[in-house]
């Protein structure tokens, strides 16, 4: 049992008496309250001297405030307290607990200072490791668990179908149910499969959680981004200080201010592409979800994992943590080099293609198709492009999936038409449809989109509505009838025609129209 430290220790009587430590973690703003005395010392500015502050950062002292700061942050390394934070985390006494505070509010307050001020790499580096897995316990074991989880996912999942394949050899051909037991057999390895992967990306989404939340510390974790529902951009602090893009936070509506609220609502109102969409408090968080599962249902891999955060909203993964995370997974050693499809539309637009980019593109469509995606602009799907040739691209991954699964079909006037299957217009898109994209595409068979079907019943109680239902399953018998169908070469343009109720129709019950 870990023994209870009932006093603090010496080193951090001594930091707590710091005059330069205390005056920092009681500013509520440092670069305005705060200053370098004649000592070269670091106090609080006198109460006129607050009131008539310039804004403007006095960056002929920045370097003496990067040396205090180092030099307190190397102190409250080697300080017991924060050494053994995370072994007695559950048994410490108030003033340990006291004293964390306000090493947590001393990290928080130089976090606000400008980077000329304090170098995040100091904490995010392994020149105070201890003071780093003070600020995020949890990420040291979600770490700890990565490497071995990351080299058994292949293993457990080879001997998962080993066994699959010897208990459907153990099945006599002559059983008149062997056809049926060997399809029970597929679909219990499909799902397990499936829920390892799931939970494995789960861990992803939660490491990188931790790692935003140490940003936020230091000042760097979230910026505001554009958009119907005012989501937040979030970010960790690499080796070198310098913040990096790792996902998009999605509020509730509740969350949304007041003016984008009022917005959306008349954008609902004039069948903007909100019209067509569940409407409930965390409807498109849990929309972007589903995408998500759908897309690895079908082993899809065009999406990045997302996360349902409670009722507060949810978060996806930018696209190059997710292609980053796939490298890792694949031993890849090529650095990631990612684009929005707008800035390289002559990729998608040139005369030949290789069959791998085929594939790729066709599989980002047949996902998008599937879900309905109102939202298919050019910045809404990456290129991740080879280094080494650029015309050509190795993979496309897409995001923003959060107007998906609609409620009933738009009409052709309509403005949420817009950006629907936007992806027709681009030259590869006449290219016909693979052997691989039309396997893709039988394989959901209506008895798999019901899977499906329960299966985000079972993970987003609530969210799919009986219209939704009856669209996703349209869309479904759409691609399944394309996949069945080797008389006649279907591409993605041939797809995207079957947008609307008549024409969806007229394709799947031709005989009613005879």
């Amino acid at each position: 049992m870990v023994k209870i430290r009932t006093s603090l220790s010496c080193e951090g009587n001594s930091l707590l008496k710091n005059k330069e430590f205390r005056a920092i973690i009681k500013s509520k703003n440092p670069l305005r309250e705060l200053k370098v005395d004649e000592n070269g010392k670091i106090t609080r500015k006198s109460f006129f001297g607050r009131i008539f502050c310039r804004k403007k950062a006095n960056h002929r002292f920045a370097n003496m405030y990067q040396n205090k700061i180092h030099a307190l942050l190397e102190q409250i390394n080697d300080i017991p307290e924060i050494k053994n934070f995370s072994s007695t985390l559950n048994t410490s006494s108030k003033k340990v607990k006291k004293f964390s505070r306000r090493v947590d509010r001393f990290v928080r307050r130089i976090g606000l200072l400008p980077e000329s001020f304090f170098d995040r790499a100091k904490v995010t580096t392994h020149t105070n490791t201890n003071l780093y897995q003070f600020l995020s316990p949890n990420y040291q074991t979600l770490k700890a668990s990565k490497a071995s989880e990351s080299a058994n996912i292949e293993i457990t999942i080879d001997n998962l179908k080993s066994t699959a394949e010897l208990k459907k050899q153990a099945i006599a051909d002559t059983d008149p149910k062997a056809s049926e037991k060997k399809n029970l057999i597929d679909k219990k390895l499909h799902a397990e499969i499936l829920s390892l992967k799931l939970k494995h990306e789960r861990n992803l989404i939660d490491r990188k959680i931790e790692k935003n939340k140490i940003a936020i510390k230091l000042g760097m974790g979230v910026k505001g981004n554009k958009g119907a529902n005012r989501t937040k951009l979030l970010f960790r602090v690499n080796s070198k200080g310098k913040k990096v893009l790792i996902g998009v936070y999605k509020p509730k509506q509740e969350h949304v201010p007041l003016i984008t609220r009022i917005i959306n609502f008349f954008k609902r109102l004039f069948f903007c592409q909100l019209h067509y969409l569940n409407n409930t408090k965390v409807s498109q968080s849990q929309a972007e979800s589903a995408s998500y599962l759908i897309d690895r249902f079908f082993d899809c891999n065009v999406v990045p994992p997302s996360k349902i955060l409670g009722n507060k909203g949810g978060i996806q993964l930018s696209a190059n943590t997710y292609l980053k995370h796939k490298a890792e997974l694949n031993k890849s050693a090529n650095e990631i080099d990612l684009k929005e499809a707008k800035d390289v539309l002559r990729l998608v637009n040139k005369d030949n293609f290789s069959e791998k980019e085929t594939q790729s593109f066709q599989n980002f469509i047949i996902h998008d198709y599937l879900i309905g995606n109102l939202d298919a602009h050019d910045e809404n799907w990456f290129i991740y492009q080879n280094n080494n040739n650029s015309d050509s691209f190795e993979e496309i991954i897409g995001i923003d999936k959060a107007n998906s699964f609609i409620r009933k079909n738009p009409s052709k006037l309509v403005p949420a038409k817009k950006n629907q299957y936007d992806w027709r217009h681009k030259n590869i898109a006449r290219k016909k449809f693979t052997e691989e994209s039309l396997k893709l595409m039988s394989s959901m068979t209506p008895e798999r989109i019901e899977d499906s079907i329960k299966f985000i019943d079972q993970k987003l109680p609530g969210f799919l509505k009986k219209e939704m239902k009856e669209r996703y399953r349209e869309r479904g018998a759409v691609l399944y009838k394309i996949g069945q169908s080797s008389q006649i070469d279907y591409t993605p343009v041939s797809l995207a025609h079957y947008w609307e109720d008549t024409s969806i129709n007229n394709f799947l019950h031709p005989e009613r129209n005879s």
